[in-house]
């Protein structure tokens, strides 16, 4: 099942490559992208030790996979312009998002910024973070929520499927009522909802182990970050200055293809 979904993406990013990224790609490029993956796949687990095809030694880009980034040398600050995602702190609030019913890849939760509990400010707040969060969640975008302290020092993550429950039905304000009871939709949302704790206590909740830390330096290798990826529910890191202060993001999907190229790149060097 695994192989067959390696072959149908390797093969489906080979046909957009070929059709919108290099038009002029020769068939044996392509060929070598659409069964790379696979071939790999095979290689690790030790199905194959040795295999040449299409132009492409397996046992050349195995070598290349564990030490050519390495050899490269790039530092994730040199990624900024091309790979590294932006996450702007000082973004649209949760009330922002929430108004504008924006799509946003990430958003911020500052602890800080959590208000009394049991008041109309506290109420407001879980009404707005929900629906700034359903709303990224509804149209495919999110991934996830950055938690950050005063001084935008990085504190923890939550994927974005912690927060699937604000797409239900009871999560929704009561939009038939002129004046909505927002003290008794933030009380559902706490009372029923797994993420509503999250966003009383955003970061005791990442020690409980719902959220994760994952963080690297700028100033660390793209080979030295691969390593946070190796937890199962680390979809991406963030990625801060030596204060640890939030600078961007390191998705799993822009560090996949950042691979793919370094690969391709050096396998026609």
């Amino acid at each position: 099942m695994l192989l067959f979904l390696i072959l149908v993406l390797s093969f489906s990013f080979a046909v957009l490559m070929k059709r919108y990224l290099i038009p002029g790609a020769s068939e044996a490029l392509v060929a070598a992208v659409a069964f790379l993956p696979a071939l790999l796949f095979f290689f690790q687990t030790g199905s194959v030790a040795k295999l040449s095809g299409f132009g492409v030694s397996v046992e050349r880009l195995q070598q290349q996979l564990e030490t050519g980034i390495a050899e490269v040398g790039v530092a994730i600050a040199d990624l900024e312009a091309g790979w590294l995602s932006p996450v702007d702190p000082d973004g649209p609030s949760f009330g922002q998002a929430a108004y504008w019913e924006s799509c946003s890849r990430f958003l911020v939760l500052r602890k800080s910024d959590v208000p009394a509990f049991n008041t109309p400010d506290f109420s407001k707040y879980v009404r707005d973070a929900t629906w700034a969060i359903r709303s990224s969640l509804t149209c495919g975008k999110l991934q996830g929520v950055i938690v950050l302290d005063e001084t935008d020092r990085y504190i923890g993550s939550y994927n974005s499927s912690f927060f699937s429950e604000a797409l239900a039905a009871w999560a929704l304000p009561d939009i038939g009522a002129s004046n909505p009871d927002l003290s008794n939709l933030a009380d559902r949302i706490m009372m029923y909802s797994t993420f509503g704790t999250a966003l009383r206590f955003p970061e005791r909740r990442i020690e409980l182990g719902d959220g994760y830390v994952a963080a690297v330096n700028e100033n660390q290798t793209v080979e030295q970050a691969l390593t946070d990826f190796k937890v199962p529910e680390v979809k991406f890191v963030a990625v801060t200055d030596a204060r640890g202060v939030l600078k961007g993001v390191l998705t799993f999907e822009d560090l996949n293809y950042f691979l793919l190229q370094a690969l391709v790149s050096s396998s026609g060097s």
